[in-house]
């Protein structure tokens, strides 16, 4: 499972960042590769529609801990959801998807869904490790 969860996520790769986009090759942001991935694979069907461009990293973390597992940060795997802060304040509001080599997320300031290395940097971002309920 954790494969195709990776492998979902890359086929986003490209589409462009919208604000609460839900549509693959036309527009997500980060919870909505999330949403998807967990109704395409019948992994869940949560998802979160009301939210700020910048979300509430509290609200955003409580979601996370309510819908998903939490794993330890040094024992994350491919197909785990990385909560993690972008920018200057240090505040946890975007995830992604980890990947065999990388991160795949929808990055706003590059406007749509990219994967790239997961350097040292990118690895003090992240703040919290889960996984969809039901993939071991």
């Amino acid at each position: 499972m954790r494969s195709k969860i990776v492998e979902l996520a890359q086929s986003f790769i490209g589409t462009p960042f919208v604000h609460q986009g839900r549509v693959p090759g036309h527009g997500l942001d980060c919870v909505g590769i999330l949403a998807i991935i967990g109704q395409d694979l019948g992994l869940m069907s949560y998802d979160e529609t009301v939210y700020p461009r910048e979300p509430d990293g509290k609200r955003l973390r409580l979601g996370l801990e309510q819908h998903y597992i939490r794993v330890l940060l040094d024992e994350v795997q491919p197909g785990d959801i990385l909560l993690f802060w972008i920018g200057s304040n240090q505040r946890p509001q975007h995830v992604g998807i980890r990947t065999q080599t990388g991160l795949v997320h929808a990055h706003s300031s590059l406007g749509r869904v990219v994967e790239h290395g997961f350097s040292p940097r990118w690895q003090r971002q992240v703040v919290a490790a889960y996984k969809f309920p039901g993939v071991d």
